[in-house]
């Protein structure tokens, strides 16, 4: 078999087995808000009228463009494209893993099979790219990093510095907890790049490495300039029940494998700097992201660092039992992975675990609103702020939405006059903050336009138009 066949092929089972498990979750009702949201962001932008302008941050870009593109090749009523795309980075990170293992370190296609599954397979790894799918995107570019800074201090070429901006690009475009990486990447790249380039010119050297992430993401600040749209979400995620010390057991956790391969293979210390390196801009982003809070969730800003384990697996050289001793090592990595968040007490990780499990219940409020829905038109909705009402409903066909005369005319004070209007009354959502709910901040003020409430589902609220007023 080829390189590019095998290459491919591991893509194609790594992509299927990530979709199986997905889709597994999805039966059981888990579909994560992340999910939700950059799906009916992309629905909204490739489907809504051409007046649609978002009102979201411009991050995750990468993400938000490679779902713009699934949706316009297989539309809202198949795959969530965001699972999709999660699951798609993940075999091509199982492919490159694999073809590492097997051509660079000469492991045994067997055992490299294993340390891939171990590494795709991790708890924290499936966790992670569930409940946030721009993760995935972001450990492919922590992959393409760590394999590039290993080849830069061996060879300190120009190919090998353009790598390692490609994954601080890639990564600094998956989220904004990627941003974060970015900076974290810049004292520990001093120590990778070879010495004879920092003697030429230290400051022009890091420079050239961070350029592309540099002008990337300056190229987006000035559209976000431009069209006054945020670049970031003012709104931070942070869960301040989490401790400095969470942080670090999660930090040890997704390492540990890394740093008992650095031990079995006794390199030295000149050998294992671009690892060390690696292990320091990840566990830096860990600590900035604590202060700032984009995730709040160690487990998953501790994702990045599992992708080491088999650029560390790279190092031990060849010699007896060194199959089976890293395997047990990846497996060690895998058990309290998995221990991590089973014992873990945080909301997600017990919503993940159920649908694991098999026994989470699903959403039956928004499905019985669409069903409610199903077949009628003019049904008027602020779609951004309710997204998962617009995947219940299968797209935006029969909806008004922002970007529209009739929504604009609507939420600028004119009379409603449509069939149906739909407002989310949760008082700790952030439906509140929409156009709509401004617009009509209580039932008398919908109902004083001749509607009334026809059905009621948990904070879901339905009103039909009873008769026109003159």
């Amino acid at each position: 078999m080829s390189g590019a066949s095998r290459f491919y092929g591991v893509c194609f089972f790594g992509t299927t087995v990530l979709l199986a498990i997905a889709g597994w979750l999805e039966l059981n009702g888990f579909l994560s808000d992340n999910a939700v949201r950059l799906w009916s962001k992309a629905i909204l932008q490739m489907d809504g009228p051409p007046g649609f302008r978002s009102s979201e941050a411009l991050y995750p870009p990468l993400p938000f463009l490679a779902s713009m593109i699934l949706h316009s090749l297989i539309g809202a009523n198949s795959i969530p494209v965001p699972t999709l795309f999660a699951a798609i980075c993940g075999g091509v990170l199982a492919a490159l893993a694999y073809q590492k293992l097997r051509d660079e370190a000469d492991y045994a296609r067997l055992t490299a099979v294993f340390l891939v599954a171990l590494t795709i397979l991790n708890p924290m790894f499936l966790f992670a790219i569930s409940e946030t799918p721009e993760l995935a995107t972001l450990c492919l570019g922590a992959w393409i990093f760590a394999t590039g800074l290993t080849q830069l201090r061996q060879r300190g070429n120009a190919p090998d510095m353009m790598k390692v901006g490609l994954g601080l690009m890639i990564m600094g475009l998956s989220s904004t907890y990627g941003l974060l990486i970015c900076l974290a990447s810049i004292p520990f790249l001093a120590l990778v790049v070879p010495p004879r380039m920092l003697m030429v010119s230290p400051l022009g050297t890091i420079l050239a490495v961070v350029f592309p992430a540099i002008c990337a993401v300056g190229s987006l600040l000035l559209i976000s300039i431009i069209f006054d749209t945020p670049l970031v979400a003012t709104q931070i995620s942070a869960d301040r029940q989490n401790s400095l010390a969470s942080v670090l057991i999660a930090m040890l956790t997704a390492a540990s494998a890394a740093l008992l391969l650095v031990i079995v293979s006794r390199k030295s210390w000149s050998e294992t700097v671009p690892l060390f390196a690696a292990l320091g801009t990840f566990a830096g982003g860990m600590i900035l992201d604590f202060h700032i809070g984009y995730l709040g969730d160690p487990v998953k800003t501790a994702a990045p660092l599992l992708i080491l384990a088999p650029v560390s697996a790279c190092l031990c050289a060849p010699k007896s039992l060194r199959g089976p001793i890293v395997v047990a090592i990846f497996a060690f990595s895998w058990v309290i992975g998995g221990a991590l968040i089973v014992k873990s007490d945080q909301v997600d990780h017990d919503r993940w675990l159920s649908a694991v499990r098999g026994d989470l219940p699903k959403d039956f409020d928004v499905s019985q609103v669409a069903a409610f829905l199903k077949g009628e038109a003019g049904v008027l909705l602020d779609a951004e702020r309710n997204p998962e009402l617009v995947l219940a409903l299968g797209g935006i066909d029969n909806l008004i939405v922002a970007g529209s005369p009739e929504f604009e005319t609507v939420v600028l004070g004119g009379r409603p006059e449509h069939a149906f209007v739909v407002i989310k009354n949760d008082p700790e959502a952030s439906a509140n903050t929409g156009r709509l709910k401004r617009r009509f901040p209580e039932v008398a003020s919908l109902t004083s336009h001749g509607y009334s409430l026809v059905f009621e589902r948990g904070s879901w609220m339905v009103f039909e138009r009873q008769f026109f007023l003159n």
